[in-house]
This record gives C-alpha cells, sequence and structure tokens, in this order.
C-alpha cells in the first residue's frame, strides 16, 4: 500500500473513529492499587511500544475500547501509542516506571500533520491536554510524561504483583 493510500485510509479511519467513539471522560483520581491489581491482572500490556502511523493505533484503540479490553502501561509508550490514554479511565491502569512521550506528528504534508495533531488533541483526556499545554503544546521537541505525575491522575497496578 502506497503512502497516499494509507493517508486516505487514514482519512477514512479518523472520520469513522470521531463518529463512533465519544471522547473520554475525565480521569477519576487514584484508586487503590489492589483493586486494580485484581481487575487488571488479564490486561493488555502497552510497554517498549515506539508508536508508529495514528491511523492503525486509532483503530487498535477504537477495538480495544468496544471489546471493554483493560490496558495496563508497564513502560515505555511513544508518539501515536499515546493514543490509548483515550481510553475510559476504567479500562487503564500504570505501573510503576511507566511514562509517555509526546511529540507533533509528522506527515508528507504540514496541513495533514496539522490534522492528525488535531485529531490525536480531541482524542487524548483533559490530563493529558493540559499537561501538554503546560509543556508549550505537540512540537518536535520530544516531552516526556513521568509516572509521578500520570499516577495523579491513573489507577495505579503494584507490578511486583504481576
Amino acid at each position: 500500500m502506497g503512502r497516499k493510500d494509507l493517508f486516505a485510509r487514514l482519512g477514512v479511519l479518523l472520520t469513522a473513529f470521531l463518529l463512533a467513539t465519544a471522547e473520554a471522560g475525565p480521569r477519576a483520581n487514584q484508586v487503590s492499587s489492589q483493586a486494580a491489581e485484581r481487575e487488571f491482572r488479564d490486561a493488555v500490556e502497552i510497554g517498549n511500544d515506539g508508536g508508529g502511523y495514528v491511523a492503525e493505533y486509532a483503530l487498535r484503540l477504537y477495538e480495544m475500547k468496544e471489546e471493554r479490553r483493560k490496558v495496563k502501561f508497564v513502560g515505555v509508550c511513544d508518539s501515536a501509542c499515546t493514543l490509548f490514554l483515550a481510553l475510559p479511565a476504567e479500562q487503564t491502569c500504570i505501573t510503576d516506571g511507566a511514562y509517555f512521550r509526546f511529540h507533533a506528528p509528522s506527515a508528507p504534508s504540514a496541513s495533514a500533520a496539522q490534522a492528525v495533531g488535531a485529531y490525536m488533541m480531541r482524542k487524548y483526556p483533559v490530563l493529558v491536554r493540559a499537561w501538554l499545554a503546560a509543556q508549550g503544546g505537540l512540537s518536535d521537541r520530544l516531552a516526556t510524561m513521568s509516572y509521578q505525575y500520570a499516577q495523579n491522575f491513573m489507577r495505579t497496578y503494584n507490578s511486583t504483583q504481576r
């Protein structure tokens, strides 16, 4: 599949995705680690994920949301991988040492990159949008959201109990 076809599919997927999903609600404050350990024992683990095409991650996000799959962030989650933060709060948790890295998306044109960046910002929960705004927004600079920050807004999972 050529780049042109991939970006055409991206537009179709993003439109369908936007119509089919609602904005993730605000993240609840930290829930007890014990409850998360029981609930997230068989969750999909996201770690050492360097990202990729936003369209592919948007499709996976949609599928995980529809299937109500639990996601446990266990390591680095870069770039397009951060879209998984758009899952409802009850579907996600974070382990000690996990972190997220953000940057502006790349695309064949400035307008496509701007559209993809705007899409990502719409999907991110309030905690991420606020943090990114404090960092100056999505840019070419890599911005790292630490576990120490994210744990204030996400369920935590004691990774020693895995």
